[in-house]
């Protein structure tokens, strides 16, 4: 039953490569307050009437770096094309590709409800489900 449901996800990933879209951005800047500080300072610093060149460089400098600090390099998207590239040539499986499996599965989990979901290497989640009967066991 595992190993039908994990096909089933994969095949259905097979099908609709769009499922693996996200909506990352290559890069994010996000400011702290050190660096707004910072710009504030360096903007009361360029409106004082006796400027200090040397300082007011310095400061620059300081503030790229901490610019630069607070970039969020993200490679979500470059591993969302690897998977769809992966698998834009797969046939629909109907045995458990293992190699395929490593390359494109971060995760797997199986909770106490059966439920299994994949994480792929780009962060999205899909989950299937799994129905389990047992012969003395009432359903609901």
């Amino acid at each position: 039953m595992l190993t039908t449901s994990i096909l089933n996800i994969l095949n259905t990933v097979i099908a609709n490569p769009d499922l693996l879209e996200t909506r990352e951005n290559i890069t994010n800047y996000v400011p702290d307050s050190n660096v707004i500080r910072l710009k504030n300072e360096i903007n009361h610093m360029l409106d004082h009437p006796q400027i200090d060149e040397e300082r007011i460089r310095t400061a620059m400098f300081r503030l790229a770096e901490m610019k630069y600090h607070c970039c969020n390099n993200n490679d979500i998207p470059q591993k969302t094309l690897f998977l769809k590239i992966l698998l834009a040539d797969q046939e629909q499986l109907h045995t458990l590709d293992i190699d395929l499996l490593k390359s494109c599965v971060k995760r797997m989990t199986v909770n106490h409800f059966f439920i299994i979901e994949i994480e792929f290497v780009n962060g999205i989640k899909i989950k299937n489900s799994i129905e389990r009967n047992h012969q003395h066991e009432h359903s609901t």
